[in-house]
């Protein structure tokens, strides 16, 4: 973190003091005879030399600021935005990362005097760049923008696919970060995604079993019938009723009742143990009449 911190800060200082100087050029402060003045009017020969390296040196820091600031502002206006608006932003960001260090890279080169036209052209080129994975790239970057433009998915929605079920936390160029349940961050590329259910996009229905002793089955039933509406008072982020459903196991001595309810997939966890906690503290009383019996 505090190498991280230090490369931040060297970048930003770099980026400062070339932005100082382009602006002291253009206000007239530096001669275009002294030693910055020939770096920022580019008084020299193209090629690999001091000044060009330094000119370079400067309009990379300079650029990253930007990109790194633009990229910024996005993000934190994102966070006003609904879930959809957030999920375009976010890509638009990873974009301009991605675009900025492709067209700094080529900037540079033709400072170093590169002919970056015929490079661009050049079918070497292009078969290495085919040959160092840029199918996949380009399907991860395809898959990418179906995900987002045809509304399959937002930030902040649970998704499954094959084994692999999490919340999304970023919609990338290439890859989607989800929050998986364990609390760990997992990465997968656009393309792999493929067939998936939104668990987010309609009210899911969670259920929860109790059981109960066979002799005491009907009054359970009635007290259970009696405290669910008070249940799902207490707690509004319950969708509908709180459901009944009935016998769903018969053991020796023992039902087990089910019961159901609805509500979005980020709170069924938390609801489950609040309701499983409220059913039974309605059923505590014949739970101890029957220890008493016991």
């Amino acid at each position: 973190a505090a190498v991280s911190g230090l490369n931040s800060f060297g970048s930003v200082m770099l980026a400062a003091v070339g932005l100082l100087s382009l602006l002291m050029v253009l206000l007239g402060e530096i001669s275009p005879q002294s030693l910055i003045g020939r770096i920022l009017h580019r008084q020299w020969n193209r090629g690999f030399n001091v000044f060009s390296l330094s000119y370079a040196i400067i309009t990379t820091a300079v650029l990253f600021s930007a990109i790194r600031l633009l990229r910024a502002f996005l993000i934190r206006v994102s966070t006003h935005l609904g879930s959809r608006g957030e999920t375009i932003l976010r890509l638009i960001s990873s974009l301009i990362h991605y675009l900025g260090i492709i067209l700094l890279i080529f900037y540079d080169l033709s400072v170093f005097g590169v002919n970056t036209a015929t490079l661009l052209t050049s079918a070497g080129i292009l078969s290495l760049i085919v040959g160092m994975g840029a199918n996949s790239t380009i399907s991860d970057i395809l898959a990418g923008l179906f995900l987002i433009f045809e509304g399959n998915i937002r930030v902040g929605d649970t998704i499954q696919f094959g084994n692999t079920c999490g919340v999304v936390q970023q919609i990338g160029v290439r890859t989607t970060r989800l929050l998986m349940e364990s609390q760990d961050i997992k990465v997968v590329n656009n393309a792999k995604i493929g067939e998936m259910i939104n668990k987010s996009i309609n009210p899911s229905t969670a259920t929860m079993e109790i059981a109960v002793q066979a002799a005491n089955l009907p009054e359970a039933e009635n007290k259970l019938r009696r405290a669910l509406p008070g249940v799902r008072k207490k707690n509004n982020r319950i969708i509908g009723d709180i459901r009944l459903a009935g016998v769903t196991k018969i053991e020796k001595d023992t039902y087990t009742l089910r019961i159901a309810f609805d509500c979005l997939e980020e709170d069924r966890e938390a609801l489950i143990l609040f309701c499983r906690r409220e059913l039974h503290l309605s059923l505590h009383p014949i739970q101890q009449e029957q220890a008493k019996q016991d």
